[in-house]
């Protein structure tokens, strides 16, 4: 990790603390503004190519419902097990792209905030195998729920998860879960 000067390193956290303001009120603005239900009714033609875009949404916490509601809708016109397969790598996609900038950036910004937190064991209690292995099962446990997988990815990324490991585990979460309200979804609409 490049040295950066306390001054920089502040600078830099208020920045990603007021990009993740605005990126809140973008998408609550997309969401009331009804731009969703006409993303929905354009991937709804797109057959798998729209499951796969469906899949990418379906990792953000801003974009998960309306993106669960185009994978039930393909789910129903298509094959449930290829839109989950589709749908899978579009969120390993969707992940992926997260996750390179959540894994350096705010690994670094936690770093630095717990290294300056005036409590000299907290920075080696941080490095500790034990530590880095339970922030990676709860990050793990993060992206396999419905939860936000923003969380998770930031700590997979602070405990030091390689991106060999998380493309793999994200798929199958993803393609399993989508596979389930996909079903659900046939279920409960009576398909």
């Amino acid at each position: 990790m490049p040295v950066i000067k306390r001054k920089n390193m502040k600078r830099r956290i208020a920045a990603d603390v007021f990009l993740l303001s605005v990126s809140v009120v973008i998408a609550i603005f997309i969401i009331k503004s009804g731009i969703i239900h006409s993303l929905i009714d354009s991937f709804k033609g797109l057959h798998y190519l729209g499951a796969f875009f469906a899949g990418t949404l379906f990792t953000s916490f801003f974009t998960v419902a309306p993106s669960a509601a185009i994978l039930i809708e393909l789910a129903q016109e298509n094959s449930v097990v290829v839109v989950s397969i589709v749908g899978g790598i579009g969120a390993a996609v969707g992940d992926y792209i997260i996750f390179r900038f959540i894994r350096d950036r705010v690994a670094e910004d936690i770093k630095y905030v717990i290294s300056h937190t005036g409590i000299k064991i907290l920075p080696a209690v941080f490095r500790t195998r034990i530590f880095l292995s339970l922030t990676a099962l709860t990050g793990a446990f993060f992206i396999a729920s419905p939860l936000p997988d923003e969380i998770g990815l930031a700590m997979m990324g602070l405990s030091g998860v390689k991106t060999a490991t998380l493309l793999p585990f994200s798929f199958v979460l993803h393609a399993a879960g989508i596979f389930v309200i996909g079903s659900l979804g046939g279920i409960i609409l009576g398909s």
